[in-house]
């Protein structure tokens, strides 16, 4: 069974590292590509992608579960 974002945001929280992994392998492409539709740099999307999960992992404590954590990490990559 696949586990819901939410559910990997509070298992990152307490201190599972490895279920924000499991939120990067989910979005790693489509953040990606948001990148790169941003730049039309390979490279640059790759930098753009690295940072936006660097800085989720960062903030997460400030997530708010009542949101897709998808919009958050979008709104985090642009």
């Amino acid at each position: 069974m696949e586990r819901d974002d939410n559910e990997l945001v509070s298992q990152t929280l307490a201190g599972r590292t490895e279920a924000f992994g499991t939120l990067v392998r989910r979005y790693e492409k489509v953040i990606f590509n948001v990148g790169y539709r941003m730049t039309a740099d390979y490279d640059e999307a790759q930098d753009i992608a690295q940072a936006a999960f660097v800085k989720a992992y960062e903030n997460l404590k400030r997530f708010k579960p009542e949101y897709r954590f998808f919009s958050w990490l979008y709104r985090i990559a642009v």
